[in-house]
């Protein structure tokens, strides 16, 4: 699809989901970028992950993290390749305990033995390049990269990865750190919401 603008400013819409096995330590990862709120995605992965996982908290972090690296490359393409700036990046996600390590100074216990690497979102959160957004499970798009899904779930996944998807299939209502509601079928003020989330913390 053609990148669209978000309240005037180019801004990177990404998704990121991860399924934890229990039991067996493994995990897969999923996670879509795309040139705008509802664009379809320029880039899409689903990989299992190497390293193993203590819980579905840390494979959520992982998942996160490897998303984030891949913003970051694009976004320096965008800003030293095409001399084009972009606000700051939103990052759908499902886990709330995963979004709260992401963004809090401390570690809780159950995280200590990770490795650096994995903590990448917290210092993309902190440099306020990517701020993470609360979405349902049936409405994330990187969920259908990680599990299998119902009959008409994946249906409406597909035509939104592929393009072709329904205007009322990609509304999703998002909830910022901070509490703020964002509606993507009508996203009013994002910068500024997003700026006064970052002044909470």
């Amino acid at each position: 699809n053609k990148p669209t603008l978000t309240n005037g400013k180019f801004t990177l819409w990404a998704t990121a989901d991860a399924s934890y096995v229990n039991g067996k330590g493994k995990s897969h990862v999923g996670f879509t970028i795309s040139l705008g709120c509802n664009n379809g995605p320029i880039l899409g992965v689903s990989k299992r992950i190497v390293t193993g996982s203590m819980s579905s908290t840390e494979a959520e972090m992982k998942g996160y993290s490897y998303c984030a690296m891949h913003i970051s490359w694009i976004r320096n393409i965008l800003k030293y390749v095409y001399r084009v700036k972009t606000g700051v990046s939103i990052m759908e996600v499902d886990n709330q305990p995963a979004i709260q390590a992401s963004i809090n100074a401390h570690v809780t216990k159950n995280l200590l033995h990770m490795d650096s690497k994995h903590w990448y979102i917290r210092q993309a959160y902190q440099n306020r390049e990517i701020i993470l957004a609360k979405c349902h499970t049936t409405l994330l798009l990187a969920d259908a990269l990680t599990k299998p899904l119902g009959r008409l779930l994946f249906l409406i996944m597909k035509y939104r990865l592929l393009g072709g998807a329904r205007p009322s299939d990609c509304i999703r209502q998002l909830i910022l750190p901070c509490g703020t509601e964002i509606s993507t079928g009508n996203i009013i003020n994002l910068e500024e919401q997003v700026t006064k989330d970052f002044n909470q913390r």
